[in-house]
């Protein structure tokens, strides 16, 4: 997952981060890996923007994994999710293209499902997707 001798880590992203998404800028020169899926399950929150909370009674998120540069793109994405006060960085496996792999994702950090507000997201193909929409 972290590669110290390359000074990077991969990332999976499953909100505004996305391509196409306000804030994919943060990711600005980082490489692209494909679209993926967490191995963990969580419920996929709605709130405006999209939190994943685990569950173990849940379903994969689909999103986009990225290789990053540690000391470009660490600091802002923490900032970005307000790790660790909102969200917690933490690593998970997840799947591109068949292949497992070790990444970063940020997690909803206090809070129960019971407290949530929002809606779940949609759901395709077994997975949790947040759209924007």
């Amino acid at each position: 997952m972290v590669d110290e001798m390359k000074n990077t880590a991969l990332v999976f992203v499953y909100g505004s981060l996305k391509k196409n998404f306000w804030n994919n800028r943060f990711l600005e020169g980082a490489a692209f890996l494909g679209e993926g899926h967490t191995s963990k399950l969580y419920t996929l929150v709605d709130g405006g923007v999209p939190f994943a909370v685990p569950n173990e009674k849940g379903l994969p998120i689909k999103g986009e994994v990225y290789e990053i540069d540690l000391s470009t793109h660490l600091g802002p994405l923490d900032w970005l999710e307000g790790h660790p006060r909102n969200y917690e960085r933490t690593t998970i496996g997840v799947v591109v293209n068949g292949e497992m792999m070790n990444a970063f994702i940020y997690e909803m950090k206090h809070i129960s499902l019971h407290s949530c507000e929002g809606r779940e997201c949609k759901v395709e193909e077994d997975k949790y997707v947040w759209t924007g929409r």
